[in-house]
């Protein structure tokens, strides 16, 4: 295992991750039509109730079980023991929550039908292995499987919600879909370990560990899920609608980062487990990721004004405005996510990581109060972005106090220059009278070869030792 190329495992991931950019791209449009923001809202804020029991029966087993898979996959002895150790913790919890969360959609029963469909989805973390599978680097058939149940959710959405009361087929198909994609991938465990009996002490270990590196998730959880709750509560469904269908479209460009850090931060951890020197790993992933989500945040800015409106159907032009004020965090996530999984977690900085993301959700849930009773959504919105730029700023500061992590962030700069360049180019487009679908292609051809060419120029002229290597192959191909 030690020995599973780490490119390709970004090629699989990438495949799966592209499909799960894809696939909302194509099913939005018509759930907005068929469904309209006050259903999608309702689907949204009752989720992300379900979603805060999922992270509760899971902790920090993402990122713990990955990292700790990943330093022991070489014994067998010690996979299994410690698979079995942390699987069982996330057993217990799993049947424990679901019994709470059954208890309190009884209690409060607003869109109990939704909720109750949507405890599949809290049961369904008994089966999620994932980072067991992620700590392994098998990378190619957790995709395969993933794109194949991914397809049939997208079929299965088109055959059979057609009308606004179909909300309750629609969050079966999701829930019923994401189960049976877990389930398929049980198989790993015969495979790559040996059963191990309920160890009381042993599981018990791995409690602490699991919750230093699940408390970011739950400071995470509050601009990715508490923002939803709170606007249901102090907003309307419909505004709940326009910000979900906003925010599907904002993070779409983090899939890319999060299938290389995925593939990534197990190979980093493995490299620091064993004394290696990963920054030259660190440094060009962060300046290739940032130059390509600068591209991508400016990009979403640019075109935005015309695309979502005609993308969404009309009603939804407010999600317009929500997509260009939440553009900044394609870039501060993706810079984010870089220096979490590719340097804090592999180092074990647990505690600097605890306190950039509690940072970021404090100011959050200070914001939300202050501008959701006034903005609405926008204000929502403005929370967010507000706690992904803390949180980046915080890591940043601590990173660099152990290496020399500005001279990595000069490398990248003059990208902002070329988004900005790429925005004045867009919008002078997008003042012509123009067939929409025309506009909106001539937008995207102009911006992305504004941003390219620039790109390619100043990497060609500083001499950029990738690209240099990557411009003499294609060179010699084509002369050979």
């Amino acid at each position: 295992m030690a020995g599973k190329s780490y490119k390709k495992n970004i090629i699989y991931n990438s495949v799966y991750r592209c499909v799960v950019v894809i696939m909302p791209l194509i099913t939005s449009p018509y759930l907005t039509r068929v469904l309209g923001a006050e259903k999608l809202g309702i689907y949204s804020s009752a989720n992300a109730f379900a979603t805060y029991f999922v992270i509760f029966t899971l902790l920090g087993v993402n990122d713990y079980g990955n990292r700790t898979i990943a330093q022991v996959r070489g014994d067998r002895d010690r996979l299994s023991d410690h698979f079995w150790q942390i699987y069982y913790l996330q057993f217990f919890l799993t049947f424990l929550l679901l019994a709470v969360y059954l208890i309190s959609i009884s209690v409060h029963r607003k869109h109990f039908n939704i909720q109750l469909i949507l405890a599949i989805y809290v049961l369904s973390s008994v089966f999620e292995i994932n980072w067991f599978a992620f700590g392994l680097e098998e990378f190619k058939l957790t995709s395969i499987r993933s794109i194949i149940t991914r397809i049939g959710i997208v079929i299965c959405i088109f055959l059979f919600v057609r009308k606004p009361t179909d909300l309750w087929k629609y969050t079966l198909i999701i829930t019923g879909g994401n189960l049976i994609s877990l389930i398929i991938i049980l198989p790993l465990i015969t495979r790559y370990t040996d059963f191990r009996k309920p160890n009381f002490r042993k599981i018990v270990s791995h409690i602490r560990p699991n919750i230093i590196l699940f408390l970011p998730i739950i400071a995470t959880s509050v601009y990715q899920y508490l923002s939803k709750i709170m606007l249901d509560s102090w907003s309307t469904e419909a505004e709940v609608g326009f910000y979900q269908n906003a925010e599907n479209i904002v993070i779409l460009p983090s899939f890319i980062t999060t299938a290389i850090e995925t593939v990534l931060m197990p190979y980093a951890s493995n490299l620091v487990a064993k004394g290696d020197n990963d920054e030259a790993l660190f440094r060009s992933t962060l300046k290739y990721t940032s130059i390509m989500s600068i591209a991508m945040a400016f990009g979403m800015f640019a075109i935005a004004g015309d695309f979502i409106p005609w993308y969404l159907g009309s009603g939804f032009e407010r999600s317009a405005t929500l997509v260009m004020l939440m553009a900044p965090i394609v870039f501060f996530n993706s810079f984010s996510t870089v220096m979490r999984y590719q340097y804090i977690i592999p180092h074990e900085m647990d505690t600097a990581n605890l306190i950039a993301m509690f940072s970021g959700a404090g100011a959050d849930i200070l914001l939300n109060f202050i501008l959701i009773p006034r903005f609405g959504a926008a204000g929502a919105a403005i929370a967010t972005v507000a706690a992904y730029l803390v949180i980046l700023l915080i890591q940043a500061f601590v990173i660099s106090r152990r290496m020399e992590f500005f001279s990595a962030v000069r490398s990248f700069l003059p990208s902002v220059l070329f988004g900005i360049v790429m925005v004045f180019c867009v919008r002078f487009i997008s003042g012509f009278s123009l067939n929409i679908i025309l506009k909106i292609g001539i937008e995207l051809i102009v911006g992305a070869a504004v941003f390219l060419v620039c790109t390619f120029v100043w990497l060609l002229k500083t001499g950029d030792p990738v690209f240099a290597n990557l411009f003499t192959d294609l060179k010699r191909k084509l002369k050979g």
